[in-house]
């Protein structure tokens, strides 16, 4: 079984990953003015790339709280 530190490394790899895959949809949709069904489908990717983004996002937290808890709390 993976370690809390290790499975929090990779759901921070795959947060970071879902958020350059936004920006290029953004990108792409501001490119697709003159088309509309494309622009249209593009926006639908995005918003399903932002709903996977926040759930990647409380992944991560949980983890970093599982983490914390399981190491003590970090002092900076």
């Amino acid at each position: 079984m993976l370690d809390v530190n290790k499975r929090l490394r990779e759901a921070e790899r795959a947060l970071h990953h879902l958020e350059l895959e936004i920006e290029r949809h953004r990108h792409h949709i501001d490119g697709l003015a003159a088309h509309p069904q494309e622009a249209e489908r593009a926006r639908a990717a995005l918003e399903k790339l932002t709903t996977q983004l926040a759930s990647q996002r409380m992944y991560c937290d949980l983890l970093a709280g599982n983490s914390t808890q399981k190491n003590g709390p970090r002092v900076a």
